[in-house]
């Protein structure tokens, strides 16, 4: 204990014992009584009140010393006072704090010492009650307690004293004191409770008149609750007892009304120890008393939103990693409700792959740690898998120093298992749009499912109830998990099936506890399997397949989770019919384009047999020419299902009718063409080849050919202009009469009519443009 401490201490003790104004006051009967009792009781032949005051001790009664007053330095109690409540000294002169002082080696010194602290409520000791022998010997335990007793009844005479003066003195300025003080009320009564005294104060706050209340009893002030329970009495009891009475509760104001007091009964002494009644003060605290309800009560509302939100709030120490919690932030860990738990316990409990995540000791000290994260924990009472979202500040001490860290925790599982599950789903769009085939799309729902539902096996069975097989043709699984790729007997899942016929999802969360899976337990536990979900597909109502998620060990599973189970297997279903009539329409469309060909080769040849004899050929020609472009159009088409053909595409195909490979150049962005956009490239383009053909660059073996095309955006609509430039050719000069083919080449792209022809010496440049729109979409 430093010394600052202990003067701070011995000041304040000090004070305190001139507070009682006792020194060197003459004896009183009342202090002598209980030193001569000391002395019978303890059959000691001295016996003090001994009050220790700076640098001496004084002697308030004694038996057998005769003097009033010594110096310290030879005394027992200034060291006795240093004790918590009792020193006993057998035998002085075998004690090292002891066996020098005179009193100890004079002739027949003292050998015997016992004193009990005579301590002020406030705890600070001012004296000893003591008893002394020439002679060693001990105290029994009654007579220890008995000497404890009567340096009680010593103190108990001194604060009587104190407040028999303090009385005295306030006496006179009772009136002027107690009548201002309105804002307490102080009330006397007789040891019946029958009011005294009354004054301005407890008329302000209780509403009675002083002559309304002297000789009427305080229960009146007193709730109906409070008098038939006797409250009264047993503050009177307690004031009696032990000095004074405490509490805090409703009372009545003459109006009725209730108000919100705390109050305080002191027993009222007359001539220092007779009981003649009691103090009662209180003091109205209504507004304190509603303001601690508004805030019990929001902490309260506090607490429930926090538990309904699974959110938990903490402050941790940073140089200690003590930390302070609420329940939910203890329910959010698993761990047992305190208030104070250590970091190092819920550090240990996240994720070994998301532990680089949270706070830890280092990023903690430097402020460092990342304040608002999300991460992976394992509870600590069930082992069930968490996300947990962690936001916090941090505060510095007056140094700078990273002294604390506050904030809050929540639960997030649910919304992070959605996100998940929504990704997921997503991801499995992407996929199943792109896959090509069944495999493809088996092998995606299989792991999307697995992985989501973190399972620890996921696949796709092929059931064929008439060989009695069962074909796993596809399965995602953890390491370490069986994969059961492969034909199966399905007598060793009769019971399954049987579950699975009326339809919907097939729910398990132990295999082996489910009754009417019992005939296949063998199977799933060589399979282990425990927890599954099945989702059935039947095909005119035959069950002819299932998706399936398996898990080793006994699990509840989560509407949510059979809900994305569900939904997996409707998009897993669904993308098979789309691949089925995809194929379907395939076979079809083949079936079509056959006979249409056939049909369009049978229009050419009787175009050329009912034309043989026309002397005209180049309308035969021309006719001919036609019949095999739009023939090649749709074959393009046909090769992308019928839906789009792309430009390069198209223009290869026609110009490879009329011309050699090194004779053409075909250029432009990649160009996605409908159906009819398709057709009318085709005709267009051909009709210009034919006419190269006969009359300009393809006449020649040196000539030449570029189609071209690019895509402006004219007033925010994209326009797309197709370009046809001959070279190397004769010079061709703009016929005088427009046929057919002319019309045709007028026309433009898709019926527009922008068309821009320009016979230049160097050969036909034709310009065509079209919104770009109506090239893609019919």
């Amino acid at each position: 204990m430093s010394d600052a401490i202990v003067l701070s201490r011995e000041e304040r003790r000090l004070e305190a014992l001139r507070r009682y104004e006792i020194l060197d006051t003459p004896p009183e009967e009342a202090f002598d009584e209980v030193a001569r009792l000391a002395a019978r009781i303890c059959d000691a032949p001295i016996a003090v009140i001994n009050l220790i005051d700076d640098g001496r001790q004084f002697f308030k009664a004694e038996v057998g010393l005769g003097v009033r007053s010594t110096p310290l330095e030879t005394s027992f109690c200034a060291t006795a006072i240093l004790e918590e409540d009792f020193l006993v000294i057998p035998d002085a002169t075998k004690d090292h704090r002891f066996n020098c002082n005179p009193l100890v080696t004079a002739e027949n010194g003292l050998r015997f010492y016992a004193g009990a602290l005579l301590k002020t409520a406030e705890g600070l000791p001012i004296g000893t009650l003591c008893v002394l022998d020439t002679r060693p010997r001990n105290l029994g335990d009654l007579e220890r307690d008995a000497l404890r007793t009567l340096a009680n009844q010593v103190m108990a005479q001194l604060e009587l004293r104190l407040a028999l003066k303090t009385r005295a003195d306030a006496e006179a300025r009772h009136s002027a004191i107690v009548e201002s003080v309105t804002d307490y009320a102080i009330i006397a009564t007789d040891l019946a409770g029958h009011v005294t005294e009354w004054n301005s104060g407890a008329e302000h706050i209780l509403g009675w008149s002083e002559e309304e209340m002297l000789g009427q009893s305080a229960d009146r002030f007193f709730t109906p609750a409070d008098r038939a329970e006797g409250v009264v009495e047993q503050e009177m009891t307690a004031a009696a007892s032990y000095g004074r009475g405490m509490d805090e509760r409703w009372h009545l104001r003459k109006s009725g009304e209730r108000f919100w007091a705390s109050g305080e009964m002191m027993p009222l002494y007359k001539q220092g120890d007779i009981l003649i009644g009691y103090i009662k003060i209180l003091r109205d605290r209504t507004h304190e008393k509603l303001r601690a309800d508004r805030l019990a009560a929001s902490e309260t509302r506090l607490l429930a939103s926090q538990k309904a939100g699974r959110i938990g709030t903490f402050e941790l120490d940073v140089a200690s990693g003590r930390m302070s919690v609420t329940p939910e932030f203890c329910a959010i860990f698993g761990v047992p409700v305190a208030d104070h738990h250590s970091a190092a316990e819920f550090e240990a409990l996240v994720f070994e792959e998301d532990r680089h995540i949270p706070s830890n000791i280092a990023t903690r000290s430097d402020g460092r740690a990342i304040t608002d994260v999300e991460y992976r924990i394992r509870r600590a009472d069930d082992g069930a898998v968490r996300w947990v979202s962690r936001r916090a500040e941090f505060a510095v001490d007056e140094d700078g120093r990273t002294a604390r860290m506050f904030g809050t925790i929540q639960d997030i599982t649910q919304r992070k298992r959605s996100q998940i599950k929504v990704a997921a789903l997503l991801e499995m769009g992407d996929r199943l749009r792109d896959a090509e085939d069944l495999g493809e799309v088996f092998a995606a729902s299989a792991e999307i499912l697995g992985r989501t539902l973190a399972g620890q096996r996921a696949g796709y069975a092929l059931i064929d109830l008439q060989t009695g097989t069962l074909t796993v043709e596809h399965a995602w699984v953890l390491e370490g998990a069986e994969n059961l790729t492969g034909v199966h007997g399905l007598n060793r899942f009769s019971a399954t099936v049987a579950a699975l016929s009326p339809g919907g999802a097939l729910v398990v969360e132990d295999s082996h506890a489910t009754v009417e899976l019992a005939p296949d337990r063998a199977t799933y536990e060589r399979m282990d399997t425990r927890a599954q979900i099945m989702v059935p597909l039947f095909r005119r109502g035959e069950l002819v397949g299932v998706l399936f998620v398996h898990n080793r060990d006994v699990r509840t599973w989560t509407d949510e989770e059979i809900s994305f189970a569900r939904n997996v297997a409707d998009r897993t279903y669904a993308a098979v019919a789309a691949l089925q009539a995809e194929a379907d329409q395939v076979i079809l469309n083949e079936e079509l384009s056959h006979r249409l060909k056939n049909t369009l080769a049978m229009v050419q040849a009787i175009a050329t047999q009912t034309l043989r004899n026309v002397t005209e050929r180049d309308a035969v020609e021309a006719l001919t020419s036609r019949i095999i472009a739009l023939s090649t159009a749709h074959d393009i088409l046909l090769q992308d299902k019928w839906r789009a053909a792309q430009m390069h595409q198209v223009a290869s195909a026609v110009l490879a009718l009329h011309a050699e490979p090194d004779q053409v150049e075909v250029a432009g962005p990649p160009i996605g063409l409908s159906p009819r956009a398709g057709l009318s490239v085709s005709l267009l383009l051909s009709e210009l080849a034919t006419n190269a053909a006969k009359y300009g660059s393809l006449s020649e073996p040196r000539g030449r050919v570029r189609v071209e095309w690019n895509i402006d955006n004219i007033d925010g609509r994209p326009l797309l202009t197709l370009t046809w430039t001959e070279a190397g050719g004769p010079a061709v000069i703009e016929p005088s009469q427009k046929g057919f083919g002319s019309r045709l080449i007028q026309m433009g792209l898709v019926g527009m009519r922008q068309a821009e022809l320009d016979f230049a010496p160097s050969g036909l440049i034709a310009r065509f443009t079209a919104p770009l729109s109506l090239l893609q979409h019919d």
